[in-house]
């Protein structure tokens, strides 16, 4: 894993806490999507906002990106 998501919890389910620790303990970045983050230790970026306008954004700026890559590589 080289970055975890995590949108929308507050990390009351253990599978999720059991995730956002596992990501803090090796180090990796974390990008928290949530209009009331929680994440409070680790290498994180929180995007504070509603999932549904804040993850289709994203997603662009990630397809954008790539597209950019595959240009330079031809």
């Amino acid at each position: 894993m080289d970055c975890l998501i995590v949108i929308g919890t507050a990390l009351e389910t253990t599978l999720a806490a059991n995730i956002v620790a596992l990501a803090i303990a090796n180090k990796k970045l974390i990008v928290e999507i949530n209009p009331n983050p929680c994440i409070k230790c680790g290498k994180v970026r929180q995007l504070i906002g509603d999932a549904k306008e804040i993850v289709p954004s994203l997603c662009y700026s990630i397809e954008d990106k790539i597209i950019e890559e595959r240009k330079t590589m031809k």
